[in-house]
């Protein structure tokens, strides 16, 4: 899986060339392992970064899709929750760009990039697919691209699980068709239904926003859930939906499975591939490595051994491999 991605990801390799793609491989896998840059683990990282500065951002996508495609459809997963979310990665520089998000620069931090991540959540993990986010782009662009690849996986999605960053009228009209639950902001309306309810309500309500240069209504349900316990805390949650449970409890434990997306990025930091480098390819391909590993960890592995093993045994057998050396307890 790994190999396949590299090899559609980067560009055609001519065939004189003495270093092929899977010539990159052990010290990506190194780097990830280690947490630190690839200049560290090789002296290939120059030639790495021009092939994949020669490449294109729909290419690393497309090349992710067909590594994982065969793998997620040969599991028949039957019906599946998807969440969306954002992840971040600091920049230290001073330079901009579309690609960097200002931050406050704390702790020096001047700038982030950010990815926009497709996965399943509850009983399979898998992480389906990432892009990068400029800023200003549409989340009904990003959401809409993810949809068709939830589409050519053929998947059966039971439900969408979305935060509070993807609701509005824009987004939940492209989840027609299917079933969602997104964390509705309090603002002024919402909090006006919160003061209405006791225990537990639905409210419809009309969202208007503008788009393809008029104005448009978009119709959907809010339920409210009063004073729900989280640890020492009680939280009134509100939910934007087209699905109708029994209770408003329901709604909060459907909702709640969307944090396995919060935990799925701890688990990829573990094996983020430091880097220096200003071209949002170059961070997208990195990332992309990060979300394979932990990919082929989930599928295959999960069951047997830790994530910290895995990333182990993997770099060693790729070491040895480069040594012309067999490996005991092969992983890939």
């Amino acid at each position: 899986m790994l190999n396949d991605f590299l090899y559609k990801s980067l560009v055609q390799f001519h065939s004189n060339s003495t270093i092929y793609p899977h010539g990159y491989l052990q010290p990506l896998v190194e780097a990830a392992r280690s947490h630190c840059y690839v200049e560290n683990v090789g002296n290939r990282a120059d030639s790495l970064h021009r092939r994949i500065e020669q490449t294109y951002e729909e290419q690393i996508a497309d090349a992710y899709f067909k590594a994982l495609s065969p793998a997620v459809k040969r599991m028949h997963l039957g019906s599946v929750m998807l969440a969306c979310d954002f992840t971040e990665e600091d920049f230290y520089g001073y330079t901009s760009d579309l690609w960097l998000h200002g931050w406050t620069g704390e702790q020096g931090v001047q700038a982030h990039y950010k990815f926009a991540v497709l996965s399943l959540v509850g009983k399979q993990k898998i992480p389906l697919m990432a892009v990068p986010a400029h800023v200003g782009m549409s989340k009904e662009e990003i959401f809409s691209f993810f949809l068709a690849i939830a589409k050519k996986l053929q998947l059966h999605v039971r439900c969408i699980l979305l935060d509070a960053g993807f609701y509005s009228g824009e987004v939940i009209e492209s989840l027609k068709g299917y079933k969602y639950i997104i964390r509705a902001p309090q603002n002024e309306v919402v909090q006006r239904f919160i003061a209405a309810t006791e225990d537990w309500s639905s409210y419809r309500h009309e969202i208007e926003w503008n788009g393809y240069k008029t104005i448009r209504r978009t119709k959907t349900t809010i339920v409210i859930v009063k004073r729900v316990r989280f640890k020492n805390t009680f939280v009134d949650c509100s939910y934007a939906t087209n699905m109708r449970l029994s209770d408003g409890m329901s709604y909060v434990h459907l909702y709640c499975r969307r944090w396995q997306i919060e935990t799925n990025f701890r688990m990829e930091d573990q094996v983020k591939i430091k880097s220096k480098s200003r071209h949002i390819l170059v961070r997208y391909f990195y990332f992309m490595i990060s979300l394979l590993l932990h990919a082929v960890w989930l599928m295959t592995w999960s069951h047997k051994m830790a994530f910290d093993t895995f990333k182990v045994h993997l770099a060693n057998q790729l070491l040895f491999a480069v040594e012309g050396l067999a490996y005991v307890h092969p992983v890939f």
